[in-house]
């Protein structure tokens, strides 16, 4: 009887490893695969182009694109209209440019 039930524990322990070890794959899985699957198939914005890249007198870059929103972005609240027409925009990077040297 001893043994039967280091036997079943043994099972147990053993059924329970691999559980974990399928619950971390798909947990990996779902995190590395899904943001890649919404940017391919529903992305945010459509035909983005990058009209000019300069820096300011502070340093910082200066971005002017161009793009087709398609849908709304819920994590930042924007309050761009999808679908209506392009949007020109300006962004200046958080970090200012370093010259190598």
């Amino acid at each position: 009887m001893c043994r039967e039930t280091a036997v079943s524990w043994a099972l147990f322990l053993f059924k329970a490893f691999c559980a974990s070890v399928i619950f971390m794959a798909t947990v990996f899985t779902v995190y590395t695969v899904g943001p890649k699957m919404e940017t391919r198939y529903h992305p945010v914005v459509s035909k983005l182009r990058i009209l000019s890249l300069t820096s300011n007198d502070d340093g910082y870059a200066v971005i002017l694109a161009e793009f087709t929103k398609l849908r709304v972005l819920r994590i930042y609240r924007d309050r761009l209209v999808p679908g209506k027409s392009r949007f020109r925009f300006r962004a200046c990077a958080c970090d200012p440019l370093t010259t190598g040297g």
